[in-house]
C-alpha cells in the first residue's frame, strides 16, 4: 500500500505546513483511491480506514478553526465542520465489524477521537 501511504503522508505534510484546505482534499481524494484497493475489499477494512481519514478531516478543519484571524462565524462553521468528520470516524470504527478487526488499533484511536469530537463540542457550545 505505499502508493497510498504516499499521498496520506503527503496530506500530513500540506497539514503541517498549514495548507489544511489542500490537506483536506488529498484525504479525501486518498480516501476513494484506497477504497478500491484489493486489500480493503471488506466493509471492516474499509470502515477502519476511512476513519482515519475522516479523524485527519477533522483534525485540519480544527486547526483551521484555532486561527486567530478568522470571523467568529468562521470558526463556529469550521469546528462545525471538524465535529462532523469526528462523528462520522467514531461511527465507522462502532462497527462491530470494524471493531473486532481492528480493535487493537482501534482502541486508542477511538478513545482519542472521542476525545475530539467532545472538545469539539464544548467548543461549539462556548463559541
Amino acid at each position: 500500500m505505499s502508493r497510498y501511504d504516499s499521498i496520506i503522508r503527503f496530506g500530513d505534510t500540506l497539514a503541517a505546513k498549514g495548507d489544511y484546505e489542500e490537506a483536506i482534499k488529498t484525504f479525501r481524494s486518498a480516501f476513494e483511491k484506497i477504497k478500491n484497493a484489493p486489500m480493503l475489499q471488506d466493509a471492516a477494512s474499509q470502515a477502519f480506514y476511512e476513519g482515519g481519514m475522516q479523524e485527519k478531516i477533522g483534525d485540519s478543519y480544527a486547526a483551521i478553526a484555532a486561527n486567530k484571524h478568522i470571523s467568529a462565524a468562521e470558526r463556529q462553521r469550521q469546528l462545525q465542520l471538524a465535529h462532523s468528520a469526528y462523528q462520522k470516524a467514531v461511527e465507522l470504527w462502532r462497527q462491530p465489524e470494524c471493531w473486532k478487526t481492528n480493535f487493537a488499533v482501534n482502541a486508542g484511536k477511538f478513545e482519542a477521537v472521542s476525545k475530539k469530537l467532545s472538545d469539539c463540542e464544548e467548543k461549539i457550545t462556548t463559541a
